[in-house]
């Protein structure tokens, strides 16, 4: 089959004990991470009953010198397993499955630690909202406490009934599976020292959320070995490598995968979906990645566009983060059926992709949503695979970060007006979309970006758009070098480790060596909003200020003009009063120049939000001449005066739209009226006027 690394190697009976099974294939000379949670599981999948059954031995190590009394589990199935879940009650009450075929859950048969049965221990917590009824978090209580740094094995016998496809994992119609948080997998131990955990506490904590309606997942890393039994018609993609797939006499199969330094573990089976392989090569360092494509019938349309925008992506990330930068040898994108909900979804080294069948054809390809769903997906691999930072709480370390990347690779491979759509003379690119959600979204001052996403009313906004969007705006401020070079080494820094918030906000002022914490204080950890506006322009001849009972002593309003002058030429790059002058002399006849006619202008910005945040201002006039003034936003309002031989033309805040992060773009600029345009219309009102008046005449 294409895209497999076989061995060759027979498959143990799957009777056999289950540690005696090992995987065969070593991905890495070294571990990339400090793999403290080590998974071998042999499940079987009964697609006619929509079930799997399956042991699995956890090598779990304490990362801290604390004595822990229990070990917590997730059993994310249990969110579909009734109305009273705390999942289904965030989506009020609302369920997309029938009631008799489509909700899913999991048991947890047996469990043993150490060798010692303890599976009277466990019981379900809601560390979250105190849900009795929520059974997405398990405790064991064990006989004897995990010592420090100990290494420990725990052996599992699960079953789940697989719940129907629509929240990122489940089956759909009659032969589609995709398998994802689908066995007990153990939360993340967090020792002092960690994220948020002080150093000097008296002991770590168990980061183990429950299963929510907007959120994702955190868990350690380690090595997985994973035994899938199933029909023989299935094709099978998993995280990782398949190292061998051997048939039976019942007509079954074993797939056998393995997987090094990820944090979780999915799989597909589909009986219908076409089987294809390329792969990238970086020409500087020689490393190949093969891309594997499991394709629906009949999307052949959209195969090179999922290869062309995968390569591409793995280029710009090693171009951008650095060489190796996605160090696995296979990446595997699925394009699952349509209908099925398992689209756009990332999970270590596999990804699954979306294809608008109708849409692509058309736009005639022209709305990128193949290309734009693979590159997203594919940059999860690095701020969600490698830099894995709790989603439950700070989403946007993932989501926001990625959607940046999304933007700018999008933006760089596709052009900066159309990198999402350009047909038919509508363009729109990927940044303006994310714009676009940020600022019509509702409850804009309802919730910090740091905020949980489960927490906030709108927490999607944040987490994807508003930090994305916040990203760009700190890319303008500190220049693209600078910027770059934070990225660069937060990624290399934390990456294969649990970074927080507080993290990166030490590596943006390291690397650009400054404090940056009144700009992360206010858009991250503040709940204000930026947006400035044109609060008032006006201007007039400098003449009318020469009025007045001592109008006849010239040197008065001489000494006005000359003033403003030397104040505009020495702070501004204007062409000069003298420099019209002198044109204007040698125009003449006369040998004195006509003094030219002076403007006084008064511009007022306002800072209308809670957020200040430095802009440019630019002033055009109407003899073409342009300058920019720079502000620092921070007053409410802020007045530029001063004197120019033309009148204003236009006034825009952030001309260049480096503040993306700007609420309200419509109130950042002014135009003089135009005067002809303006009499026309005054001319036609009158006229309706005149003739609703007459008709209303004639009536009475």
């Amino acid at each position: 089959m294409l895209g497999y690394l076989r061995l060759g190697c027979a498959l143990m009976a799957v009777c056999a004990p289950l540690a005696v099974a090992q995987a065969q294939t070593t991905i890495f000379r070294e571990p990339l991470s400090p793999r403290l949670a080590n998974y071998h599981i042999r499940v079987t999948l009964n697609d006619t009953n929509k079930t799997i059954q399956g042991q699995l031995r956890l090598t779990w190590t304490n990362p801290s010198d604390d004595v822990i009394p229990d070990l917590r589990f997730h059993l994310y199935y249990n969110a579909f397993s009734n109305a009273k879940s705390t999942f289904i009650r965030e989506n009020m009450g609302s369920a997309p499955w029938a009631p008799d075929n489509g909700w899913g859950w999991m048991d947890i048969r047996r469990i043993a630690v150490r060798g010692r049965d303890v599976t009277d221990s466990l019981r379900f917590i809601a560390p979250d909202d105190g849900n009795a009824d929520d059974r997405t978090v398990a405790q064991v209580m064990l006989p004897q406490p995990v010592q420090p740094r100990e290494t420990l094995e725990v052996d599992i016998e699960f079953f789940a009934k697989i719940p129907r496809n629509h929240v990122r994992t489940g089956w759909w119609g009659e032969d589609f599976f995709f398998m994802a948080q689908w066995f007990p997998k153990i939360g993340v131990y967090e020792p002092p020292g960690m994220r948020f955990v002080p150093k000097d506490a008296p002991r770590g904590q168990w980061n183990c959320h429950q299963f929510h309606a907007n959120t994702e997942f955190y868990a350690d890393f380690g090595v997985y070995d994973v035994e899938i039994t199933l029909p023989q018609k299935y094709v099978v993609a998993t995280t990782g490598i398949i190292e061998r797939e051997v048939e039976h006499a019942d007509g079954s199969k074993t797939v056998v995968a393995h997987a090094e330094d990820v944090h979780d573990f999915a799989w597909l089976a589909d009986a219908s979906v076409l089987d294809y392989s390329d792969a990238w090569e970086n020409p500087k360092t020689g490393q190949r990645v093969a891309i594997r494509l499991l394709l629906q019938p009949g999307h052949d349309i959209a195969k090179d566009n999922y290869f062309e925008s995968a390569k591409a992506t793995l280029a710009y990330f090693d171009e951008w983060l650095g060489p190796y930068a996605y160090p696995y040898p296979l990446l595997t994108i699925v394009d699952p059926q349509p209908g099925s909900g398992a689209g756009g979804m990332e999970y270590p080294t596999l990804i699954t992709g979306m294809m608008v069948y109708p849409a692509a054809v058309l736009t005639r390809e022209r709305l990128r949503m193949v290309e734009t769903v693979t590159i997203h997906e594919l940059g999860h691999q690095y701020w969600y695979g490698m830099v894995a930072n709790n989603e439950f709480e700070e989403a946007f370390l993932d989501e926001g970060f990625n959607t940046y990347s999304e933007n700018r690779i999008g933006d760089d491979l596709y052009g900066r007006v159309g990198s999402l759509i350009d047909f038919w003379g509508f363009r729109a690119s990927l940044e303006s979309v994310r714009r676009m959600g940020y600022v019509t979204g509702e409850g804009q001052r309802d919730a910090r970006v740091a905020d949980p996403t489960f927490a906030a009313l709108n927490g999607s906004n944040f987490a994807y758009n508003k930090w994305s969007l916040a990203l760009k705006t700190l890319e303008h401020y500190l220049g693209r070098e600078t910027f770059d070079r934070i990225m660069r080494i937060y990624f290399q820094r934390w990456r294969f480790r649990h970074p927080s918030r507080n993290d990166f906000i030490a590596v943006a002022n390291e690397v650009a060596r400054q404090d940056l914490n009144w700009f992360f204080d206010s858009v991250l950890l503040g709940d204000g909003v930026i947006d400035y506006g044109i609060a008032r322009v006006r201007s007039a001849p400098v003449s009318l200020f020469e009025r007045g009972p001592d109008t006849t002593q010239a040197s008065g309003a001489d000494s006005l003009e000359a003033s403003a002058v030397d104040s505009l030429s020495a702070s501004d790059t204007l062409t000069a009063v003298s420099d019209t002058a002198k044109a204007d002399t040698e125009a003449t006849d006369t040998a004195v120049a006509e003094k030219p006619k002076l403007y006084y202008h008064d511009i007022v910005i306002r800072r209308i939000g809670e957020v200040a945040f430095p802009v440019e201002v630019l002033i055009r006039f109407e003899d073409g001449t342009e300058k920019r003034k720079r502000w620092d936003g921070r007053s409410r309002l802020h007045r530029f005066t001063f004197t120019y031989p033309s009148r204003l033309d236009r006034v825009v805040i952030d001309p260049d739209y480096k503040v993306p992060l700007d609420v309200n773009w419509l109130n950042n600029s002014w135009t003089r009226p135009n005067e002809q345009f303006k009499r026309k219309y005054r001319w036609k009102w009158f006229f309706w006027m005149q003739s609703i008046l007459a008709l209303l005449a004639t009536i009475s």
